[in-house]
Parts: structure tokens; C-alpha cells; sequence
């Protein structure tokens, strides 16, 4: 296989993975011209069509959905061994969670994980959707979901749920507070609570945000600016409130329909790593 042909194989998985040339290019710090003619090239090679132009970004064809399933493995099995190639007695943990669970509730927490498995260098990955097993090389995945996950072993870490807190400096003021919400994405939206499903629940005068986020961690940052008042997730909340950057407004809450599951592959739920991580967690999600 000649170097040109890796090339454009590594294009068309980040191509693939975005379904939009331009944010490709700006992946691969390349023009967005040379992504599409790289995939031109690819596309002559094999002699099949893999992408369908549309007027916003492409299109996967169903031999392109075959081609990415095997070429992002085979560049998941490259990864993994130069990584062990340079450094062979170092063990990896690869632990994936969702980026609110990342930057909330873990990195409060690195001293403990560290302490646990000494052992260990320990990898991050943000991610909402559940991982492929298959095609990443992730050990684990603290997911927020419905916990049925094809081809992989759930275990419920916690279940959620949600109340207005705000900075503490304007507590006494948290009724002419301005509303931050985050809103869900397609992933979680099942699973999350919006001001307007609050106020409706408990029959309240209807109010729009002021701010809208992407992820809960970021509302509860502004939150904690004193830019208004949020709708916190207790599991990602409770370490900020226990050191005073928020309070929590009134005694009402909601329990929210999904919840937090430690997912692995089924081949890696008997790793004792794993499981002493599971434990920790356990532990850590507890009210």
C-alpha cells in the first residue's frame, strides 16, 4: 500500500466522521479543496462512489459505511501498537465519559484515581455518543443514558437529578435571576430538563433563558459567575456546592429518566481494573 493511498484513507475516516469537507479540512489542517480531491482520488482508486454531495456537507453511500467500519478499526489497531511499540511497560487505561462528567466530577477527583491505579497512565475522552467498542481503543464508558447498549456490559453507577442553584453572592436575589439552561443534544435529550418543563411541572409563570450551553458543566460555570441561575444536575453540582461556588435554590427537584452507567465491552467487564474503577465510581457517584 503506498503512502498516497494511507493518506487519503486516514481524509475519508475524518471526512466520514464529520460528513462535512470543511470541518474536515480544518481537522487536518488542510484546504477543503484538498480533502475533496483526495476523496476523488480514493473514490477512482476503488472504483465505487462513497460520498453523495449535499447542499450542507455529504453523505455516506452504503460501500462507504462498509469501508469506514473496517479502515477506522485498522487505524485503531495502528495506533494502539506504535503507542505499545514505544512504550512497552506502560500500562493504558482509556477511560471515555461524557465532558460534563469529565470536567465536573473526575478532574475533582485525579489524586484518588491516580492513588487507585498507580499502575496506570490514565487517558480522558470526551464523548457523548456511546463508544464503538469495536472500532476504539476505550476500555471504558461513564455514560448518561437508557443503559441498553448493543454488544457491551452496563452496570448503573447512579441515577440524576436536577434543581435551580446559583452563585451564592446573589442567593437572596435568585427570583429576578436570569434563567441559563443547557440544552440537550440528540444524544441525552431524552434525559434532560429544560426551564420550561420546570416551570410547567411546578406551575410556574413562564420565563425563557437568557443563555443557552451545550453542556450542563458550562451552565453551572455561569451559574457560578453570578450570570443567573441554572437548572443543576446533582452528580455534576455537588462538588461545587460542597465548596460554596453555588447554592441551591428551594428544596424541589426532578428525577431525571435516564441515568449514569459504567459501560465496557462484554470481553473487558472481568478486567480487575475495571472493576476496582467501577467500584471508585460507585462511590463517588453516591448522593
Amino acid at each position: 500500500m503506498n503512502t498516497s493511498l494511507l493518506s487519503n484513507l486516514h481524509t475519508f475516516v475524518v471526512a466520514a466522521e464529520q460528513l462535512n469537507f470543511s470541518r474536515a479540512s480544518d481537522l487536518l489542517h488542510i484546504t477543503p479543496s484538498a480533502v475533496s480531491h483526495q476523496m476523488k482520488q480514493l473514490e477512482t482508486h476503488l472504483d465505487v462512489k462513497l460520498f453523495v454531495r449535499k447542499s450542507k456537507g455529504v453523505a455516506l453511500t452504503n460501500e462507504a459505511k462498509l469501508l469506514y467500519s473496517s479502515v477506522k478499526k485498522a487505524f485503531s489497531e495502528i495506533e494502539s501498537g506504535v503507542e505499545k511499540a514505544q512504550a512497552p511497560n506502560t500500562q493504558k487505561l482509556v477511560i471515555a465519559a461524557i465532558p460534563s462528567v469529565v470536567s465536573c466530577v473526575l478532574v475533582n477527583k485525579l489524586a484518588e484515581l491516580q492513588a487507585l491505579l498507580p499502575n496506570y497512565q490514565i487517558q480522558f475522552i470526551s464523548q457523548h455518543h456511546i463508544v464503538n467498542f469495536e472500532q476504539q481503543n476505550i476500555d471504558c464508558h461513564i455514560h448518561f443514558g437508557n443503559g441498553k447498549y448493543a454488544n457491551a456490559v452496563a452496570k448503573k453507577l447512579a441515577n440524576e437529578v436536577v434543581y435551580p442553584v446559583c452563585a451564592p453572592n446573589v442567593i437572596n436575589q435568585h427570583n429576578a435571576l436570569k434563567l441559563i439552561q443547557y440544552a440537550a443534544g440528540m444524544e441525552d435529550k431524552p434525559g434532560g430538563l429544560s426551564w420550561q418543563q420546570w416551570q410547567k411541572h411546578f406551575n410556574l409563570p413562564m420565563q425563557s433563558p437568557c443563555l443557552v450551553f451545550d453542556e450542563v458543566g458550562l451552565a453551572l460555570s455561569a451559574a457560578q459567575q453570578a450570570q443567573g441561575k441554572t437548572l443543576a444536575w446533582h452528580q455534576l453540582a455537588k462538588h461545587a456546592i460542597s465548596q460554596n461556588q453555588l447554592d441551591r435554590i428551594g428544596t424541589e427537584q426532578i428525577t431525571l429518566p435516564f441515568s449514569y452507567y459504567f459501560v465496557t465491552h462484554k470481553d473487558y467487564s472481568e478486567r480487575d481494573e475495571l472493576k476496582l474503577l467501577f467500584t471508585w465510581l460507585e462511590q463517588l457517584f453516591c448522593p
